[in-house]
């Protein structure tokens, strides 16, 4: 299985930027969620680690100083894995995003004739005599028709 690269599409000046900007800050902010969750993972290890070390085998029923932890170990630990689905989301939005490359005067000519709006003098498209054609015969209005507006039109003044 051969992994190729997409081909890169050209595209303005301003698409380019928002391309570009929309996979930094997915990038920065998907690193910034993963970050977050890795220390609501330590801090849900540390309080785990000190609701054990306070307890007491003999105790009554968790109650107190042990509950405490245990319920913030536990809200660290649902922080570490919501922040690790909204990093996951985040980096697969941005390896969706279409690879682009800013159009320029040097890779121009690599676009594709549809998307191409302004064309070469060098070959014109049809030839010169079929632009410049006759009318074709048929049913033509008569002089005297076409004049008659005109003609009342003095008249009345």
């Amino acid at each position: 299985m051969s992994t190729q690269k997409p081909q890169k599409r050209l595209v303005g000046w301003r698409q380019y930027v928002g391309t570009i900007g929309a996979i930094v800050f997915g990038r920065s902010f998907a690193f910034a969620f993963r970050w977050g969750g890795l220390v609501c993972f330590g801090f849900s290890v540390f309080t785990f680690m000190l609701s054990i070390g306070n307890s007491d085998i003999n105790a009554k029923p968790i109650t107190g100083n042990r509950l405490y932890p245990l319920m913030m170990g536990s809200l660290y630990l649902g922080l570490f894995l919501g922040a690790m689905g909204i990093a996951n989301t985040l980096f697969k939005k941005v390896e969706a995003i279409e690879p682009v490359e800013l159009l320029t005067k040097h890779n121009a000519k690599d676009l594709p004739e549809i998307e191409t709006l302004v064309r070469g003098s060098a070959n014109p498209p049809t030839n010169q005599t079929e632009l410049l054609r006759p009318a074709g015969h048929g049913a033509e209005t008569p002089p005297e028709q076409l004049l008659r507006a005109a003609q009342e039109n003095r008249q009345d003044s």
